[in-house]
């Protein structure tokens, strides 16, 4: 660093040259300043309103969405278990300490803001052929840039900007938690209420098997028919082993999400097998409202699009680095044989230094070119991100949709159904109904009964992934000005 200035110089040389700096400093600033790149504003049919180029914004007013989604589904035990999985999950505890780690790395950079102060002591010794003598120096010496063209203020302002994608990544962390334990929860519940409705068609079974083995036993029907009704009651009992261990892996999915390897067992546990069975949640007709602001304020949208801005931060700082840096320094230095009278002799200074980049081959540059790409790939990512999650919502309003209109056919078909096998079973007790027919709508009782199970579990499903794709996952405060609570 060159010295073009100092406490104890003075002169006409000294005016000249500060005069040369402030101009060179004055046409240098005058461009270094650039345009944050943003991207264009985008439109999707069905939506109402445009996503604008600017910070993702909170839900618009009417949204049906709750903040915590998960308690409309008015499940006491369901909000439990996802309290307790974001107070101690794994996944969600690395965020934090990432998003800690981030926060951490923001204030490091925005440090550069603020002057630097230290202070040295030292004592040294030297030897000579008469006698050794001490001498004792202490000093304080501070230094500023002076940041004319933003180059700290843009890493400052990077810092901050990751610092900010990383808390949307907590969220990110926190709403996929959230729906993973509701899936593992829900599919717990059809479980049991398939092995609640398994032990059902069971019983039923057994009672038509019985009146079958009576009409043999009288010698009225063959021993095919016994058969198929025992093949029948076997093909049930399949079925609820299968469901049964399907229930215990649910559980084990939640010992993951909840941090409980006390969960991790071949069996139920005891909190678990003592619940009564209950039915799966009934769900409104119509779909929750979704708009465009819903899509903004999703954690992923967030984070791609603090990354854009970011790196708009990193190219200012590529752009800035390439121009001189001014620096003030100033200095306070004593020195003494003896320590108590080491502030009896001291120096002052004060300088400034500027230092310009000449000949680098080409570094700074190739710096710029690459930051200017990242910005480019950045937009993309911000708008393939976008694009994807408008995307998303669509296809699970159209799929939900579906299922319930395919769930309310289903009821209607077990209903016809249930009618049509109480006629024949009353025909076959009388003796003048078909076995064959009897058996077929039997089968068709039992499986529709499951399908209409299955079918209020995948429109749950649905629900689910539609309020996880339009939930801004802050259920703990995860923003980067506040720590994990």
């Amino acid at each position: 660093m060159r010295d073009v200035g100092s406490y104890v110089t003075a002169g006409s040389k000294s005016r000249k040259r500060s005069g040369l700096l402030l101009l060179l400093v004055t046409a240098v600033a005058g461009c270094s300043s650039i345009e944050p790149v943003q991207p264009e504003p985008m439109t999707f049919s069905g939506l109402a309103e445009p996503v604008a180029s600017s910070s993702p914004t909170a839900v618009a007013a009417g949204q049906a969405v709750t903040d915590r989604w998960w308690q409309s589904f008015d499940d006491q035990m369901l909000n439990r278990l996802i309290e307790d999985s974001l107070a101690n999950n794994f996944t969600l505890q690395s965020a934090w300490a990432r998003l800690q780690q981030s926060q951490a790395l923001s204030r490091q950079a925005g440090a550069e803001q603020f002057p630097t102060l230290d202070a040295s002591l030292s004592r040294s010794r030297s030897f000579g052929p008469d006698a050794g003598t001490n001498r004792w120096q202490a000093g304080l010496s501070a230094a500023y840039e002076v940041d004319f063209w933003g180059r700290v203020s843009a890493l400052e302002q990077q810092g901050q900007l990751d610092a900010l994608a990383s808390a949307a990544s907590v969220r990110v962390a926190a709403n996929t938690l959230a729906g993973e334990v509701a899936q593992a929860w829900f599919g717990w519940l059809r479980q049991q209420g398939r092995i609640q409705l398994l032990s059902q068609q069971q019983q039923r079974v057994r009672s038509a098997l019985a009146i079958t083995e009576v009409r043999f036993n009288r010698g009225q029907v063959a021993i095919s028919d016994v058969w198929q009704q025992q093949q029948l009651l076997e093909n049930l009992s399949a079925s609820l082993s299968a469901d049964q261990a399907q229930q215990i892996i649910y559980q084990q999915q939640l010992a993951v999400w909840l941090g409980r390897s006390d969960w991790l067992q071949s069996e139920l546990v005891p909190e678990l097998a003592a619940m009564p069975p209950r039915p799966l949640p009934r769900l409104p007709s119509s779909s929750p409202r979704v708009s465009l602001s819903a899509l903004q304020q999703r954690p992923d949208v967030q984070q791609s699009w603090f990354a854009l801005q970011s790196a708009n931060a990193a190219l200012a700082a590529a752009i800035a680095n390439r121009y001189p840096r001014l620096t003030l320094s100033a200095s306070y230095s004593a020195s003494d044989a003896n320590l108590a009278d080491i502030f009896d002799n001291w120096v002052g200074n004060l300088a400034a230094g500027l230092v310009a980049p000449l000949l680098d081959g080409g570094r700074r540059r190739a710096a710029v070119t690459a930051s200017e790409a990242g910005v480019q790939a950045t937009v993309a990512d911000y708008q393939q991100t976008l694009l994807a999650a408008a995307q998303t919502v669509q296809q699970l309003l159209v799929q939900e949709q579906q299922a319930s209109d395919q769930l309310a056919s289903l009821v209607k078909q077990l209903h016809l159904a249930r009618k049509t096998e109480a006629f024949q079973l009353a025909r076959y007790r009388r003796g003048v109904g078909d076995f064959l027919a009897l058996l077929n709508v039997q089968q068709d009782v039992l499986a529709l009964e499951q399908t209409v199970l299955d079918g209020q579990w995948q429109q749950l499903q649905y629900r689910i992934q539609l309020y996880r794709s339009v939930s801004h996952g802050d259920f703990t405060g995860a923003d980067a000005g506040e720590s994990q609570p």
